[in-house]
């Protein structure tokens, strides 16, 4: 009883103490604040290796001054996981004790006490401090709160307790992001992202995607349907969003910024096993069902480590697809989809220096029909989502990777190669028929519209698929960065993409006879070289800068025929190669106090122009074949640190973006696309995220960004139709970013009883709408059409309350509880159409999810 009394105790002075301490903080900020605290939670200075736990507690304790306190039995015939240097005395403490089976907790600011976690079946009370998010930063893993950038961590944290599994529904949660699909072509297959503003909507990605250390897809490479696949979110340790022009660290295509998923892999000291299911049902359409297993063995402990793991879910869908002639349902819910996965890794250190880890993950997954529905014919606000395509549009896509990678130590100095091996394999059936009877029939007859079909008999059927192969070899060369005032690294890389697409048009009257028929195939290669250094002039000041140059090589041919090509397969070759543009980087940081950190960056990126060999001619007016270079500069100040002994953490930043030259596609009076480039654009605006402890049982965080995004330029293409609008926001509605978006998450922790906790999580989202102007609300623009306008603002909510006794925990989540059901990215197959295709968030979902660990 008294030990229970003086537990109640403990935590009342925390509270109290932190409340003080909150008290504090409010003062502070009340006057800009004007003075920092220069306490600060002691880091390790040296990285401790894996040892005997006796002896890395030791180490541990010298180095940080923290008392530890346990009984010496509890460290006898057990080891330490090793300890990278510059980590925060609680979290190097957290990573110290991995796989041990030992728990800690925190007394007060500097004595812990150590107990076998099996002795107290309740999880301790997270201490004050919050955890460090790291980050892959200059060739090496940092600490976030320590690197001159912005960037925005998504955690495992955030995702397992409402069963996010969906990518759009995880990049919801960092604002400055906007991810999306055409509604026009397809299930899906074509996905657009841009962050800060800068979109590829109308060109090639300016955001580069990692699984780890292999790039998803060769920014080189031409346009395609087949866009930019994403790895699944199965065990996966963290999602990387890294905020403006990354291409030092990962190449051409990094214009706007990176996003790299890394998973979590083997190693040499963990023992254990975890088993998901998840069951779960959306409003108004079918159920939902996940499992999971993931086995992590140290096969021989300190030398050989393996983990792997499967993953399975099912989802139901939402949209009916509906016969459009009599309005009588064909397939309920069609939009139903699957998901396989499978990933194994191992971790082989046969020594203190070197560390060999292979990989390798296989996801297949298919989306049953599509998403989009027809706006005529649905009513949102019931709930009821109709698809009135005359056939199922389906979609499959399956992504292998595998990679290599290989790290050696040497007192000053560490080597990593990187082999990694691609393979992915699409296909879809598109339905035509709508934009068949506006561009290539006059119409069907139908008194709405050429769009509209009149029978069955009108089906046009896009029979689409492609495969991609790449290898790619990277070395770097990196210093170590404890104690040294000069940090530098340097690296080389090679990539080899191939892709070749395939698209078969029939009609209902030859289906099997290709009507319209197009083989397009790519091959590039691509090599560079890249280093930064960093100098530390004294305890606050640094400077670095970093450097990425490199030569690229393209060939590509592509054949189109058909039963309407009366003229045969008609060959475009074209070839283009040359230097890369340079992807320069110059930063500079003031270490205000130990933990609180102010810095500016310029950095640029850019996408190379290149040779079309197509010769468009419209109205005696003839295209340029090629389309040049354009140049991206990114101007950015901030700030990032912690407070009050890491209970409060912010990272701000203001940014002005000029983008000189964008690449865009456009249209000309014929109806022809080709690329150009279409003046200048500017982007400005800042990201901030605040989280703080409030408590030992409570945290809440929020996180914002807003910005601007217009056209300098005015742009006029062939014929005399724009391209641009001075003043205007960046071409590609409904696909422009919101002006503000923003989040809000909270977490609260309680015992019950002696041997139970409970936790109780909620997020809040929001996006806002932009109101113009817009060029393609112009007469003169290619597409106008007044009806296609930016997505409305909406707002999500999401809840989940999680009880967990002993390994096994149960958890109820509600997300999208509201049942938000704005209607996104409207679109349609040619201005004036009467069909108009659109999406929505998926609809409100209960479910509940059991966890054994």
């Amino acid at each position: 009883m008294t030990s229970k009394r003086s537990g109640e105790n403990l935590y009342k002075n925390r509270d109290r103490l932190v409340a003080r301490r909150w008290a504090m903080l409010m003062a502070l900020l009340s006057i800009l604040l004007g003075r920092v605290s220069e306490a600060a939670d002691a880091r390790l200075v040296q990285a401790i290796e894996a040892q005997p736990l006796s002896q890395a507690l030791i180490s541990l304790a010298n180095q940080t001054g923290l008392q530890i306190l346990y009984v010496s039995t509890l460290a006898q015939d057990k080891r330490s996981a090793p300890v990278p240097a510059g980590l925060l005395a609680n979290i190097a403490l957290q990573r110290l004790l991995a796989g041990s089976g030992v728990a800690y907790e925190f007394l007060n600011d500097h004595a812990v006490r150590l107990y076998a976690r099996s002795a107290s079946v309740v999880s301790p009370i997270t201490p004050p401090a919050l955890e460090e998010v790291v980050v892959v930063a200059n060739s090496r893993e940092q600490q976030l709160l320590m690197v001159p950038l912005s960037a925005r961590v998504v955690s495992t944290a955030e995702l397992i307790p409402f069963s996010i599994a969906r990518v759009d529904q995880a990049l919801a949660l960092v604002p400055g992001i906007d991810y999306n699909t055409s509604s026009q072509w397809g299930a899906g297959l074509y996905n657009r992202i841009s962050m800060r503003g800068i979109v590829g909507e109308r060109s090639g990605s300016t955001t580069v995607i990692y699984l780890d250390d292999t790039a998803l897809f060769d920014a080189l490479t031409p346009h395609s349907a087949f866009t930019v696949p994403y790895p699944a979110l199965f065990d996966l340790d963290r999602v990387e969003v890294l905020r403006g022009p990354q291409g030092v660290d990962f190449g051409a295509g990094a214009e706007g910024g990176a996003i790299r998923f890394v998973s979590k892999r083997a190693n040499t000291w963990e023992n254990s096993s975890a088993i998901d299911l998840d069951l779960g049902a959306l409003d108004h359409g079918g159920s939902v069902g996940s499992i999971s297993a993931v086995v992590a063995d140290a096969l021989i402990p300190e030398k050989l480590g393996v983990r792997a793991g499967f993953y399975a879910r099912d989802e139901g869908g939402y949209v009916d697809r509906i016969n459009p002639f009599t309005g009588s349902v064909v397939e309920a819910n069609a939009n139903r989809s699957f998901q396989r996965d499978a990933r194994i890794s191992a971790d082989y250190e046969p020594n203190d220096t070197l560390s060999i880890r292979p990989s390798f993950s296989y996801q297949a997954s298919r989306l049953h029909d599509s998403s989009v529905f027809y706006r005529t014919l649905s009513q949102p606000q019931a709930g009821s989502f109709v698809n009135g395509k005359l056939m199922a549009q389906p979609y499959d896509d399956v992504l292998t990777v595998g990679s290599v990678r290989v790290d050696r130590r040497w007192p000053t100095v560490n080597l990593t190669s990187v082999t990694s091996y691609l393979a992915r394999t699409d296909r879809a059936i598109i339905d035509q028929t709508n934009e068949a009877g506006a561009f290539y029939f006059g119409g069907y007859g139908s008194a709405l519209g050429p769009e509209v079909p009149v029978s069955y008999d009108n089906a046009v059927t896009n029979k689409s698929s492609a495969t991609v192969r790449m290898w790619s070899q990277e070395f770097r060369l990196v210093s170590p960065d404890v104690g040294r005032r000069l940090v530098w690294s340097a690296g080389a890389y090679f990539g080899d993409y191939l892709r070749r697409q395939s698209d078969q048009s029939y009609v209902a009257a030859m289906p099997s006879l290709a009507a319209l028929s197009r083989d397009d195939s790519d091959h590039s290669s691509e090599f560079s070289a890249f280093g930064q250094v960093s100098w530390r002039i004294n305890s606050r000041w640094k400077i670095g800068g970093g450097l990425r140059v490199g030569s690229f090589r393209l060939s590509a041919v592509s054949f189109s025929g058909g039963l309407l090509q009366s003229d045969g397969p008609v060959p475009v070759r074209v070839r283009n190669s040359g230097p890369l543009p340079l992807t320069p980087r110059v930063d500079v940081s003031y270490q205000i106090s130990q933990n609180w950190m102010g810095y500016g960056v310029i950095s640029q990126g850019s996408r190379v122009g290149r040779s079309t060999a197509q010769v468009m001619t419209c109205a005696a007016e003839t295209a340029q074949s090629y389309y040049g270079t354009d140049r991206l500069s990114n101007y950015e100040v901030g700030a990032k640190g912690s407070f009050l002994d890491g209970i409060l953490t912010i990272d701000t930043a203001v940014y002005d973006i000029e983008w000189r030259d964008v690449q865009m596609r456009t249209y000309d009076p014929c109806g022809h696309s080709y690329m150009t480039n279409a003046g200048n654009v500017v982007s400005r605006g800042g990201d901030l995220a605040m989280q703080a402890r409030m408590t030992p049982r409570w945290t809440v965080a929020l996180n914002l960004s807003v910005g601007e995004v217009h056209s300098l330029d005015t742009v006029v293409g062939m014929g005399g139709l724009l391209i641009s609008q001075r003043g205007a926001a960046l071409p590609g509605v409904p696909d422009v970013p919101a002006p503000w978006s923003g989040s809000v998450s909270s977490q609260y922790e309680w015992a019950i009883g002696s041997d139970t906790r409970a936790v109780w999580r909620t997020l809040w989202l929001a996006r806002s709408h932009h109101p113009g102007p817009f060029p393609e609300l112009d007469p003169s623009f290619p597409t106008y059409d007044p009806r296609f306008v930016a997505d409305p603002a909406y707002q999500q909510w999401n809840m989940s309350v999680e009880m967990v006794r002993h390994r096994f925990s149960v958890r109820l989540y509600c997300n999208n509880m509201l049942n938000a059901r704005p209607v996104l990215q409207t679109s349609g197959d040619a201005p004036g159409t009467p069909i108009l295709y659109a999406y929505t968030l998926v609809p409100r979902t209960w479910g509940v999810a059991f966890s054994w660990r």
